[in-house]
């Protein structure tokens, strides 16, 4: 009953929803944030090269040292679970850090924040100009239907999207069918809906390096008539991914959409320190929302500044991931389905602002 009821919204960017977000004063509005002083801001603000650099380079050691241990047991059934773990460390390592560095909030030094991002977007597949200004859209219109690009899941959810996706094969196919066109001058009515004209000259030619990257690859494999090479560079994005995929959802997915809180649509959870190190403290999702230009590994010190004004954090990873499948396969039945973590009696009330699609919990 709920099911037929519900309309199915429009979540492209160039669709009705789109108009409606803005008619509505959802687009760039302002959003409900946690009370902290400019001084305490301040001071979290504050970025390094020390911390970002050691983590680079101890992520990049990992990766060696698996993948040389990898090798050397490339006839035995050992060789699956490492390259398992190879993947694993390659792209949630790769992940956390593009997405940092296309915060530019790690490095002080703005060329290693660069080559860093550089880098890392091509471990995860991501187009770097592209992404950085789709995820700055993401920022400013989280989960505001019309105008985030990065929703993983929608209402209903889509279990075979889902299922693609958990592998990387179809944002990787879309992904790669971007790079080609952006190599040959061409850039989609999406991607031009939130890239500034200024950069399109920067989309091109990084589609253009990354091919001629893809083809010495494939050479390489073709040359030594082995897949080897891709086992190390481009195939653990993939094979890596469905581990990433798990942590991803943990970050919106279940919660509500249309809202100018973040504290409603944003997850955060407690997790060891392996996990927080390749995910770059990212389980902190809340607090980089509502402050992100705090550097990752401030995260924790501004978690204790302003989590009495939140919702308690999901005990562990377990919790979090167990949360949002649930969410996922409540939604297929209700698409209305929504979490609302509960706050605090000291905590500021929920601000919903004005759509009326967004969802509230019944009174009791």
């Amino acid at each position: 009953m709920l099911l037929k009821n519900f309309k199915k919204r429009d979540y492209s960017l160039l669709g009705e929803d789109s108009i409606k977000a803005n008619e509505l004063g959802l687009v760039n509005a302002n959003w409900y944030k946690c009370k902290i002083s400019s001084t305490d801001l301040r001071d979290l603000s504050q970025k390094n090269n020390i911390r970002p650099l050691f983590d680079t380079l101890l992520w990049l050691f990992l990766l060696i040292i698996l993948g040389i241990i990898s090798y050397t047991y490339i006839e035995s059934w050992l060789a699956y679970p490492l390259f398992a773990l190879y993947g694993f460390v390659y792209a949630l390592g790769g992940n956390s850090r593009w997405h940092e560095m296309g915060h530019k909030t790690a490095f002080k030094s703005k060329i290693l924040n660069e080559i860093v991002y550089q880098l890392s977007s091509f471990v995860e597949l991501f187009p770097p100009t592209q992404w950085r200004w789709s995820h700055v859209r993401h920022h400013k219109d989280t989960l505001i239907v019309g105008r985030d690009p990065e929703f993983v899941s929608h209402r209903p959810p889509s279990i075979k999207d889902i299922l693609l996706n958990f592998f990387y094969l179809s944002i990787g196919k879309l992904n790669l069918k971007r790079m080609i066109l952006h190599s040959v001058g061409v850039l989609d009515e999406e991607e031009k809906n939130y890239i500034p004209d200024r950069y399109y000259k920067k989309v091109i030619w990084e589609g253009r390096i990354w091919v001629l990257a893809f083809c010495f690859i494939i050479g390489l494999c073709l040359f030594h008539n082995s897949i080897l090479p891709v086992l190390y560079v481009i195939g653990p994005t993939f094979y890596g991914f469905p581990f990433v995929f798990l942590i991803v959802i943990t970050q919106h997915v279940g919660l509500n959409d249309d809202v100018l809180d973040y504290r409603l649509n944003t997850r955060t959870f407690y997790t060891n320190y392996f996990i927080r190190f390749l995910y770059s403290n990212m389980n902190y999702h809340l607090e980089h929302h509502m402050f992100p230009s705090v550097p990752y590994y401030n995260l924790p010190r501004l978690h204790e500044k302003i989590k009495d004004d939140c919702p308690p954090a999901i005990p562990n990873l377990r919790t979090a991931i167990k949360d949002s499948v649930i969410s996922i396969i409540r939604q297929t039945k209700n698409p209305a389905y929504t979490i609302f973590p509960k706050l605090s009696k000291e905590a500021n009330a929920y601000f919903y602002g004005p759509s009326p699609f967004c969802f509230k919990p019944k009174k009791k």
